[in-house]
C-alpha cells in the first residue's frame, strides 16, 4: 500500500512538472518588460520581360507599392514596404520597448494609433526606440504615413488573465 501511495505521489509530481514544461512561466510572475526588435523592409522581386511579361494592370496607388518599368536590358522589378514583424503581441500592463531598424527607404514617419506615444521617424541605418506601456487590451495599428497602403503593422494587447 505504501508503495502504491509513493507511486501515485511520484506520478503527481511528474504530471505537475510536465504542466510547467507545457506552460512555460506557469507559477512565475508575468514579465512586465518586453523589448521587441522590428525592421522597416522592402522585399523585392524582379525578372526579365523575356521570362515574364511586364504587368499590364497598375498596382494600387500610394508609395507602399513600387513597380519599376523594364530597363534597357528588359529587367523589371516590383517591391513593397512592410514592418517586420507585422504583428506584435503583448499583455496588458506590459512596458514595451520597440527597437526598429531602418533597412530600406530613407525614412518612415510613423505613429501608433491609440497608444500615447509621440510620432516617430525610422531612418535607414539607424535604430529608433519607442517606449510605452500597453495600458488597454485591443488592436492598434503601427502606421508609416509615407508608404501606404502596405506599411501598417499591428500591436495586439491581450487582456490580463
Amino acid at each position: 500500500m505504501k508503495v502504491i501511495r509513493m507511486g501515485i505521489m511520484l506520478l503527481g509530481l511528474v504530471v505537475a512538472l510536465a504542466l510547467l514544461v507545457v506552460r512555460p512561466g506557469a507559477g512565475q510572475p508575468a514579465t512586465s518588460k518586453r523589448t521587441i526588435y522590428m525592421a522597416a523592409i522592402e522585399p523585392r522581386g524582379g525578372t526579365l520581360v523575356t521570362s515574364e511579361p511586364f504587368p499590364s494592370a497598375p498596382l494600387p496607388g500610394g508609395a507602399g507599392y513600387i513597380l519599376r518599368q523594364p530597363d534597357a536590358a528588359g529587367r523589371w522589378e516590383v517591391s513593397a514596404y512592410y514592418w517586420n514583424p507585422g504583428f506584435i503581441v503583448v499583455s496588458e500592463g506590459t512596458d514595451v520597448t520597440l527597437e526598429i531598424l531602418g533597412i530600406n527607404g530613407a525614412e518612415h514617419p510613423s505613429f501608433i494609433e491609440g497608444i500615447n506615444v509621440p510620432a516617430f521617424t525610422v531612418r535607414r541605418g539607424q535604430i529608433t526606440t519607442v517606449d510605452f506601456r500597453a495600458r488597454r487590451a485591443g488592436s492598434y495599428r503601427i502606421v508609416c504615413t509615407t508608404h501606404q497602403p502596405t506599411m501598417i503593422g499591428y500591436l495586439i494587447v491581450l487582456p490580463r488573465r
